[in-house]
């Protein structure tokens, strides 16, 4: 399954926790966006929900768990590639 960086930004995101609020804050952009982002990665892998996608059964070898811990550290908008 392939995944665009900014999908995989989200899915670190989104998997450590994140609302959709305040990945549109950290990444900059709207909440809009996010929201899209996470319907397309919830199509992809196959899931109904935010659960179901980080569901270790579910979860396949595209989620780089050290993108993960990075995104933990609450990076500032410049930090993000601009769009």
């Amino acid at each position: 399954m392939h995944l665009t960086p900014r999908e995989k930004e989200v899915l670190d995101l989104l998997l450590s926790g994140r609302t959709n609020k305040e990945i549109a804050e950290l990444m900059c952009i709207s909440t809009f966006t996010v929201r899209d982002h996470v319907s397309t990665l919830l199509r992809k892998g196959r899931a109904r929900n935010r659960m179901e996608l980080s569901s270790s059964r579910l979860l396949p070898a595209w989620v780089d768990m050290t993108l993960m811990e990075d995104a933990m550290a609450s990076p500032r908008c410049d930090a993000w590639p601009a769009r």
